[in-house]
């Protein structure tokens, strides 16, 4: 077991620096008790740029997943429906087209899905190449 006192092992070589050990003491002389950051963590020396998305393309994707949620409500009421008609006609409810029903929806949720990442992929591709040009 660790004692209080122990560190975990290779700390020192992921988190931290001989910089950030004397300023961190330097710190605890003047009084002070916040934490020292490592600088090399922070998000000015990341090195991979990844653009935040617009407003509008989180709405996109909202509006998404808002569709995959209804095409499943509806597969499952279309299921219901059916065997309801089924039960009320024949007196036999199978209530496995229910299950289906809901198959049939997400089914039908996730091409809409594929259908709409294959555009975005297409718009982007043009973009690329609209700007090379």
């Amino acid at each position: 077991m660790l004692q209080s006192n122990d560190r975990w092992p290779l700390w020192e070589d992921k988190f931290e620096s001989n910089n950030a050990d004397d300023e961190a003491k330097a710190n605890q002389d003047q009084g002070e008790h916040r934490p020292v950051k490592n600088k090399s963590l922070t998000t000015e020396n990341r090195k991979i740029d990844i653009p935040k998305p617009s407003r509008g393309e989180l709405l996109r994707y909202a509006n998404l997943g808002t569709e995959l949620f209804s095409a499943v409500i509806a597969g499952m009421l279309l299921g219901w429906g059916i065997s309801w008609l089924i039960a009320h006609f024949t007196g036999y409810r199978p209530t496995w087209i229910i299950a289906v029903g809901v198959f049939v929806g997400a089914l039908a949720g996730f091409l809409n899905m594929y259908r709409f990442i294959v555009e975005e992929e297409q718009k982007e591709e043009q973009k690329k190449r609209g700007s090379s040009r």
